[in-house]
């Protein structure tokens, strides 16, 4: 009777675990043309298979079409197993068993891949990962602060050229950046690296003096997210009231300010919804603007007097344009006109009424420097020698 369940629990040990041996796998390499080549990492429920004779096997339609067992490499710490699949048909559909040696366990990895010829999958970084159960292909940072230094203040930086985001850490004025602990917490089973070497939440330290990229990978390594991140100083608040902006004007009648995040605009005194570095002005106005530097705020740029009136549309293409609006120095007069080749030009004190400039015989693209001007707000005639073309609009010196 013992020996009946010594023999019944065999029989049942053996039907759940497959095979007792190694496993048969070969492959007939010579009756294939084309490959495929995978860098793999294999595990059994959550188990990695890291030993010389372990293995995976690839199949197509039951026929074992790659073998391999993992490798260990010394440079990067890591076993890896690099596969060989052998098959004539773009498309056929691949399968896998692994096998761990210490158990003597076989079992069918849930991964399937669509054979292509010549196609390489996984890196040394990023592997591709055969498991016998599915693996989580998320790969997102929740949340990233330190664990020897307080926050003040977060904002996100984009690179127009590239579009790449930045992540800026604003922590107190004294602060050393040089050794800095991150922490961190990222989806279930991802890993965290920098220059695609590990890192562990609340131990590894870094020097933040230079910008750091987070590398999440997902447990499946399909999926990388890349967290780039800056630490900077903050600024005192009696500091940075000395951080005033500057504002510009731009070809495209844009108005911009000289600091890139956190802007707080004003048209004639109040308080409007954007907050980017550029604006376009939909009226004519008086427009300043302050920036925020973690919990304190800069000083008041210089008021910027905005006109829409500096470009003329005539037709058929035909326009009258003075450039800048507000001018400090100089500004130039640029047309387009079917008939007339040269223009004149004065400019009217809107204080006084007197005419404070005038210039005759104006080509377009003249740039033009009325000497002795005072800053204030004038009337710009712009007419040809003939009268039958006369336009004027509002121009500010500042």
């Amino acid at each position: 009777m013992r020996r009946y369940i010594l023999s019944l629990f065999i029989f049942i040990l053996l039907s759940n675990v497959g095979y007792t041996q190694d496993p048969t796998w070969k492959v007939n390499e010579g009756a294939f043309q084309q490959t495929e080549t995978l860098i793999c990492k294999l595990s059994i429920n959550g188990v990695m298979l890291e030993s010389p004779n372990d293995m995976v096997g690839a199949f197509i339609g039951g026929e074992c079409r790659g073998v391999s067992k993992p490798t260990y490499i010394a440079s990067l710490n890591k076993y890896l197993t690099y596969l060989t699949v052998f098959s004539n048909t773009q498309g056929d559909t691949i399968t896998f068993k692994l096998f761990n040696s210490k158990t003597g366990q076989v079992v069918d990895a849930v991964n399937k891949l669509a054979f292509k010829i010549n196609e390489h999958i996984g890196s040394a970084f990023q592997t591709y990962r055969i498991s016998s159960t599915k693996l989580s292909s998320e790969s997102k940072l929740l949340s990233f602060g330190f664990s020897n230094a307080s926050v003040d203040s977060i904002r996100v930086e984009t690179n127009v050229t590239t579009g790449e985001k930045t992540n800026v850490y604003f922590i107190p004025q004294n602060t050393n950046k040089t050794s800095l602990v991150p922490t961190f917490s990222v989806s279930a089973a991802a890993n965290v690296y920098v220059l695609e070497k590990p890192v562990v939440s609340g131990v590894t330290n870094f020097d933040f003096t230079t910008d750091k990229n987070f590398q999440i990978v997902s447990e499946d390594e399909s999926s990388l997210t890349n967290f780039n991140v800056s630490v900077r100083n903050s600024i005192s608040c009696a500091d940075s009231s000395k951080y005033a902006p500057v504002i510009t004007k731009d070809i495209s009648g844009n108005l911009n300010s000289s600091v890139n995040y956190n802007n707080i605009w004003y048209k004639d005194g109040q308080v409007i919804i954007d907050t980017g570095k550029s604006i376009k002005p939909t009226a004519s106005g008086l427009f300043k603007v302050k920036t925020k530097f973690g919990y304190c705020l800069s000083s008041f740029s210089a008021p910027y007097y905005f006109l829409i009136t500096d470009l003329i549309n005539i037709d058929n293409g035909q326009f009258i344009k003075v450039n800048p609006n507000p001018f400090k120095q100089y500004f130039t007069l640029d047309f387009s006109l079917n008939i007339y080749q040269k223009l004149n030009i004065k400019l009217i004190s809107l204080t006084t009424g007197n005419i404070v400039f005038d210039k005759y015989n104006v080509y377009s693209g003249s740039v033009l420097q009325p000497n002795n001007l005072l800053p204030g707000l004038y009337v710009c005639m712009v007419y040809s020698a003939d009268g039958k073309l006369n336009y004027q609009f509002k121009l500010m010196k500042i």
